[in-house]
């Protein structure tokens, strides 16, 4: 918490942040969330995608490519699918629990009905 403190206080123009709610409990990530600035640009490297999307205007989706999309583009984009293995070389996130694999895959590489991404994050707890 205090890493987050010295780097909100030193108010650059530019602020970098990795992975900063690591740890804090959700009273601490709501507090974290609701203070952060709006005057000036922010990058923070994140895998809480559902949880940052209320909080931040822009994503780049960072993986053998990269992809910019804005929140509301970022649940249009994405789904969550029982895993397989076609679908493996597609997904930018899998999980496995008792045995079964679910994936979040981009929206036009399934059929049927995927759940949206904001599910889907939920289900797969931002676990790469």
């Amino acid at each position: 918490m205090l890493a987050i403190v010295v780097a909100l206080s030193a108010n650059a123009e530019l602020t970098l942040l990795d992975e900063p709610y690591l740890g804090l409990d959700d009273t601490n990530r709501t507090i974290f969330y609701d203070n952060l600035p709006h005057d000036r640009t922010m990058v923070v490297a994140t895998h809480a995608l559902e949880e940052s999307a209320q909080h931040f205007d822009r994503f780049l989706l960072m993986g053998e490519g990269m992809q910019d999309y804005s929140a509301a583009e970022l649940d249009d984009a994405f789904v969550v699918a029982p895993g397989s293995p076609d679908l493996a070389p597609h997904a930018v996130r899998t999980e496995e629990i008792a045995g079964q694999s679910r994936m979040v895959v981009p929206r036009g590489i399934v059929d049927g009905t995927p759940l949206p991404l904001a599910d889907a994050v939920r289900i797969l707890g931002g676990q790469r």
